[in-house]
């Protein structure tokens, strides 16, 4: 069932007032996620936004040319997990889709790295995985 339904990227950018970093319009994907925290999420759907700050706007800000990640978004009846949980394992948790669907009722996979442009542009997939 794996599909991209989301994609962005954005351009490494420095100025003469020192800001500096990854330029993305990343609202594609926000507004994916939060639908997804809607439909799939009765209690603390909020947790999304703590995931989203932590992982993914701290990171941008991090001024780290290098970015290169994946990010697994766990949406279950009672909040939203990712793959950096300490009950998360990691990524490994959430590869196992058969045995997670009774617990999640939809996993993402956000996939962060080199674009084809080239080494000044970065790339985000937001892909449905389970």
């Amino acid at each position: 069932m794996s599909k991209i339904v989301a994609e962005a990227s954005g351009q490494w950018v420095e100025t003469w007032h020192d800001d500096w970093g990854w330029h993305i319009n990343m609202s594609d994907i926000l507004t994916k996620l939060i639908q997804y925290a809607g439909r799939y999420v009765d209690q603390w759907a909020s947790d999304l936004f703590i995931t989203w700050k932590y992982k993914v706007e701290n990171e941008e800000k991090l001024h780290n040319k290098d970015w290169n990640e994946t990010i697994y978004i766990g949406f279950r009846q009672q909040g939203v997990d990712d793959s950096s949980e300490p009950w998360g394992e990691g990524n490994k948790v959430f590869e196992q889709k058969d045995h997670n669907m009774y617990y999640y009722r939809r996993i993402v996979k956000l996939e962060i790295g080199p674009h084809e442009y080239g080494k000044d542009w970065i790339s985000m997939k937001l892909e449905v995985v389970a």
